[in-house]
């Protein structure tokens, strides 16, 4: 591992455990939740580093709370298209779309940067929300990090 395991999240650790077990490295793993983090596993199964950024519903949170006349969204609606024709899909659409670019370039950046192999599994609460707007997934498992978990368990515990 290339990174100080006394900051690295439970959360992470148990992602990227489960990710080296389930599918071929390299793999990125995309988490979406109150963060979006994108922890990468090269070719030889080693944690090389990742990301962390803003997720979804937090930018939708600061958006209203911060810009003065932008309302607070209950929910963060499907985009139908490109463009919001009114403020609250205005911000749905600016938020799904935008977070989509945001997660396709940068899985092209690690594809350029690291191997264009990379299979990327996208995970966390919001991930089905989000995939339809992000191109360069191969799997979407909302549940990677229980199912982590339980291999955790199973491998290190033994079964009950």
């Amino acid at each position: 591992m290339r990174y100080s395991s006394k900051s690295l999240g439970a959360d992470r650790l148990v992602n990227l455990y489960g990710a080296r077990l389930l599918y071929k490295a390299p793999c990125l793993i995309v988490d979406f939740g109150t963060a979006i983090t994108f922890d990468y596993l090269s070719r030889s199964g080693t944690f090389e580093g990742g990301l962390i950024c803003p997720g979804v519903e937090l930018s939708a949170k600061a958006l209203s709370e911060k810009a003065a006349l932008l309302p607070s969204l209950t929910k963060i609606e499907a985009a139908r298209s490109l463009l919001g024709r009114g403020t609250k899909a205005a911000m749905c659409a600016g938020l799904l779309n935008g977070f989509g670019a945001l997660a396709d370039g940068l899985i092209d950046r690690f594809r350029k940067e690291y191997d264009r192999q990379i299979k990327v599994i996208a995970t966390g609460g919001f991930s089905t929300r989000i995939a339809p707007y992000v191109h360069r997934i191969d799997v979407v498992d909302p549940l990677h990090t229980l199912k982590s978990l339980a291999l955790i368990y199973k491998n290190e515990v033994g079964e009950a």
